[in-house]
């Protein structure tokens, strides 16, 4: 009986807790102190300074770079059969093996390195 009136005092006391850690009521803010006294040092302007017109130049074109373009080419893909559960396997035309249908809509290439 005590052990079942200790859980409930000690789950009564955490309910309490999270009550209190959830007050919805928010602290009044409080007023700008008033100064009385002259700021110490120069005054700086309150006006943001104006922009000078300058002409207005145009970003230059990128370039293509042909080595970068074959990278997101689709190559050749020779299926040379398929896996247990349907999947096609088989070799690009540069030796590198593949695992899906070839003719999918998108083409996702793993680059790593083994060190």
């Amino acid at each position: 009986m005590r052990k079942r009136i200790l859980v409930l005092a000690l789950l009564a006391g955490a309910v309490l807790l999270l009550l209190s850690a959830c007050n919805s009521r928010v602290a009044e803010p409080t007023a700008a102190p008033v100064v009385t006294s002259e700021p110490a040092g120069p005054v700086m302007p309150t006006t943001a300074p104006q922009p000078s017109a300058a002409p207005v130049t145009q970003a230059p074109k990128p370039t293509t770079n042909p080595d970068v373009a074959d990278i997101f080419a689709r190559p050749e893909m020779t299926v040379l059969g398929e896996l247990e559960s349907g999947i096609p396997f088989g070799l690009t035309e540069n030796g590198h093996s593949f695992k899906g249908d070839p003719e999918a809509p998108v083409l996702i290439t793993e680059f790593s390195e083994y060190q």
